[in-house]
């Protein structure tokens, strides 16, 4: 039996965004091939929720990707996450970061949650 996440009601507004690294285990630090043609890429889901107040939550997740040699690896990588729209987060942790997407923040403003609009400097 598959559960449900609990943000999964009354959701008002979602999109889904890559990050724009992403880790392979194909490669040493040095760049010597490991024969481990697999990775992972962060990706982040905003989320409008529904009530008596709505609310602004950013759920973070990890997308793996796998094939026997490189080309396959990057093909497994293009159909996992090739339809997500990139979030730059100029090589910083979400909650580092100045603005979320323009878009994010459009939604925020519509919904009437500009106090989540992140400006952290």
């Amino acid at each position: 039996m598959k559960m449900k996440k609990k943000t999964s009601k009354n959701i008002l507004w979602e999109k889904t965004y890559r990050g724009e690294n992403y880790f392979d285990n194909a490669h040493t630090l040095k760049g010597k091939e490991t024969g481990d043609w697999s990775g992972v890429i962060l990706i982040y889901r905003f989320l409008i929720l529904g009530g008596v107040r709505p609310r602004f939550l950013i759920e973070p997740d990890v997308i793996e990707f796998s094939g026997k040699d490189e080309e396959e690896m990057l093909e497994s990588f293009e159909r996992s996450v090739g339809y997500l729209e990139e979030w730059k987060l100029g090589n910083e942790h979400y909650t580092k970061c100045d603005l979320f997407p323009d878009e994010v923040n459009q939604k925020l403003t519509e919904f009437n949650l500009q106090k989540y609009v992140k400006k952290v400097s």
